[in-house]
């Protein structure tokens, strides 16, 4: 049942009106609806009911003003829709097992702490379609406050959230399972802690088309996505953009946080300008495997430390990527002595995991991050050492970095650990940064690199490495460094300037545009230079290009050998043409037309006539066309058999429409399309009595008897009971009743109702007899077999007057 209130004004006493008469309501859908205007709350006001599920819609015009007094709405199923929402010193929270918001604008401001929207169902359903907050100040602000079991937001802008003295959200959110798309927060400031979006999921967390901008605090952080369960789906980030995160204290300024205990997605990301004394642009955690790509990390300032972009991958099987990525432009001082990676951050890797597993209910949170210095443009880990047991189970998958650029780095440009497992660098290019980096694993293949301007090489740590098809140019030292139990087994196609073996010399620089020929002097200084033009595309018909050598593991399908990290450009296949081209075949001639085809033909003589006609053209050697011919017996045959089919076509369209139908079958389908059954109609009403034929009983009686072997009738029962088993004679509803005779006009009935036949009801005598004008009359004796709502029939007997029943 749904019941749809009009809302007046005043809106406060109109409000608290339709809440008085709520509770009587049916259960249910109820509507309100707010009037057009502004409508002032000034004191606290709760609505709804456990019972209901309450809608409040507005439309064009209407404003609901919450001066001083918080509105809450709760119900089986909550909705607000069509309004816009000024709160001062009060808020707006919405409660029930479902929550509904659609075209809603918000705007909030208190002296004490500010949340524009609450929403809370821990255990229902929240879907927000085009939520708009336009405002949000007080001691400590928040945007939209959310709790729910699964959450489903499209469509959500959240601008000028000020918090005074404390944090400032764009976003806090905790759910179960969750889905976002087209979310877009701005202007976030925050004395403490300035945060654009805070989601934390514990099985699913589902985001696409993010934008965060202006996020500022003591600590700031643009978008933090936290999911904790391993089982659960894991978490997937589709088209993020992230600019301008700065934090005004000595804390950590991060771009984008993405961790997942589980499975974890992150592509198409745009990370730039992150400012603070603490710098990350991108940070990735991942328990269950990795897939960062197709991403732009830019612009990272940090005061003593600063990483471009930190992918950590847990102790599993599953593999990590990172593909498809450019990292540009990281700078803090001073400058890292060492590109060894801190050992501090596999700890806090592992305490991370474990600190999001623990975790029962949210907001969920991670330990505070490692304080060891580091500069980095990018590091990857997902170290396996010999102690894991994963690798007892099966071969752990491995470490990929493909198609990266990282260049304009303070520090170390590229670091990956490995461990135990395989990784592989391809088709990677860096230039200009101070450390060219460092790399760990078991097996190390490194293919179809560009490293150029560095002001110390690359070093290799423990294991076997492989390496094909590379550049080194422009390097302090040696362009290679292995360290202790580090082997390089097999270098084919290494150039690199003055360099012995196994590396080949490289010559005149084969770069399109290299650049200056040093790292820039305020690198050295943890500084960044100007932008400058730099390609490291080679120039077309490089002679070292012709050196390249197939990598180990490529197919017939992959792309053929090239030397440095980025293919030639594909040239075009040759134009293969007939210098003396063939004349084109003459056009065939245009067949001569056939017979017209009348479509209107639909009877006999008309169909016998298309079908002559065309006859005529196909079958020119018939000419004998007389009654008597075959071949006309069989044309007008078909046109008998065409006209009736035609006919049958004709009255099967005209059943299709209600005016035209003449089948009753017809009209009742059309009258069942709009919810009514037509009445079948009743030709005739007749009162039946049934009674026993006594000859064809006793006959019955006997054929029984002599089946089951029996003299005569057990003592003490009737011959119906004998029959029946019990003496009663059912007659089933919609049983046939026709003439005895077939000398008579066949009459033919159909019982309403089932009926119980007992003999002695056939005739009952009456206590007395009834006179004209009598209303009741009493039976002589008692008959429970009588049923309420059984016929009598009184008529008049011998003696008495006597009764049978029908």
């Amino acid at each position: 049942m749904s019941v749809r209130i009009l809302l007046s004004l005043p809106l406060e006493a109109s409000l608290a009106a339709a809440q008085a008469a709520l509770p009587a309501t049916p259960p249910g859908e109820v509507e309100w609806v707010l009037p057009v205007g502004e409508g002032v709350l000034t004191t606290d006001l709760v609505v709804g009911t456990p019972a209901h599920a309450l809608r409040l819609t507005g439309g064009p015009g209407v404003t609901l003003r919450l001066d001083g007094g918080t509105l809450e709405v709760t119900g089986l199923v909550t909705g607000l829709a069509g309004v816009t929402v000024v709160a001062v010193e009060a808020g707006l929270i919405l409660l029930g097992a479902r929550v509904e918001v659609a075209d809603v604008t918000v705007s909030a401001n208190s002296s004490g702490d500010c949340s524009a929207l609450s929403v809370e169902t821990p255990d229902g359903t929240v879907a927000i379609d085009s939520l708009t907050v336009t405002a949000a100040k007080g001691e400590d602000a928040t945007g939209l406050r959310l709790l729910a079991a699964e959450a489903r937001v499209t469509g959500l802008s959240i601008g000028a959230v000020e918090a005074t003295v404390g944090e400032a959200f764009g976003v806090r959110a905790v759910c179960q399972r969750s889905q976002w798309a087209d979310v877009t927060v701005r202007d976030v400031v925050g004395v403490g802690a300035g945060v654009g979006v805070e989601l934390a999921g514990f099985t699913r967390a589902e985001m696409s088309g993010l934008t965060v901008a202006a996020v500022s605090g003591g600590s700031a952080t643009g978008a933090r996505v936290l999911v904790a369960r391993e089982e659960g789906e894991g978490l997937s980030a589709v088209d993020v953009s992230v600019t301008d995160v700065k934090a005004l204290g000595t804390e950590w300024s991060v771009g984008l946080l993405a961790a997942s205990v589980g499975a974890m997605q992150v592509r198409g990301f745009t990370v730039q300008r992150v400012q603070g004394a603490f710098a990350l642009g991108l940070l990735a955690l991942g328990g269950r495997g990795i897939e960062a790509g197709i991403g732009q990390v830019e612009d990272v300032a940090g005061g003593s430390r600063a990483t471009g972009m930190r992918v950590l991958g847990g102790p599993s099987l599953e593999p990590v990527a990172v593909r498809d990525v450019e990292v540009s432009r990281v700078a803090a001082a001073p400058v890292p002595v060492a590109a060894q990676p801190a050992s501090a951050w596999s700890d806090w890797l592992i305490a991370a995991l474990d600190a999001l597993s623990a975790s029962v209910v949210g907001p969920l949170t991670l330990p505070a991050f490692p304080s060891d210095a580091d500069v980095v443009g990018l590091h990857v880990a997902a170290p396996l050492g010999g102690l894991e047991p994963v690798l007892d189970v099966g071969t752990p998958g491995e470490l990929a970095v493909e198609d990266c650029s990282l260049f304009v780095i303070t520090g170390t440009a590229l670091q990956l650990e490995g461990g135990l497992r395989t990784a592989l660098v391809r088709r990677t290019e860096a230039w200009t940064s101070v450390h060219a980096g460092w790399l760990q694993a078991e097996q190390l293949l490194l293919a179809q690199l560009t490293w150029h301007r560095h002001a110390h090489g690359l070093r290799l740590g423990p294991g076997e490495i492989r390496a094909y098809d590379s550049l080194f140019t422009a390097i302090v030292g040696a362009p290679l460094v292995l360290e202790t139990d580090a082997e390089l087994s097999a270098s084919p196609a290494l150039f690199a300037q003055g360099a012995g073996l196994p590396f080949l010399e490289v010559g005149p620089l084969p770069y399109r545009t290299p650049g200056a020929p040093e790292v820039p002097p305020v690198l050295l200084a943890g500084g960044l230079p100007p932008p400058e033009t730099v390609d490291l595309r080679l120039v077309p018909d490089a002679a070292i290009s012709r050196a390249a050598v197939p990598v180990p593991g490529d197919g017939p399908h992959d792309p053929a050998p090239f030397v440095g990290a980025w293919a030639p450009d594909v040239v075009p296949g040759c134009d293969v043409r007939d210098p003396q081209p063939r004349p084109f075949l003459a056009a065939p001639e245009r067949p001569a037309p056939g017979a017209l085809v009348d479509y209107r033909a639909r009877d006999a003589q008309s169909l016998l006539a298309v079908m002559l006609e065309r006859a005529r053209t196909v079958m020119a050697p018939w000419e004998d066309r007389g009654p008597a011919d075959f071949t006309t017996m069989l044309l007008e045959a078909v046109a008998a058999q065409l006209d009736s089919l035609a006919y049958q076509q004709e009255r099967a369209v005209v059943e299709g429409f209600l005016e035209d139908a003449r089948l009753r079958r017809s009209v009742e389908d059309h009258a069942r399309g709009l919810d009514y059954v037509p009445d079948p109609g009743l030709s005739a009403t007749v009162m039946l009595r049934f009674r026993l034929d006594a000859t064809a009983l006793a006959a019955l009686v006997q054929a029984r008897l002599e089946e089951l072997h029996l003299p005569v009738l057990p003592p003490g029962t009737t011959a119906l009971e004998f029959l029946t088993g019990g003496g009663v004679l059912e007659l089933p509803a919609d049983t046939l009743v026709a003439n005895a005779t077939t000398d008579e006009h066949s009459l033919v009935f159909v019982t309403e109702s089932p009926l119980s036949y007992f003999p002695r009801l056939e005739a009952m005598t009456l206590a007395e007899s009834v006179q004209p004008g009598d209303t009741g009359a009493t039976l002589a004796g008692l008959y429970p077999e009588l049923e309420p709502g059984r016929w009598l029939i009184l008529y008049q007997g011998a003696a008495r007057a006597v009764t049978w029943c029908a």
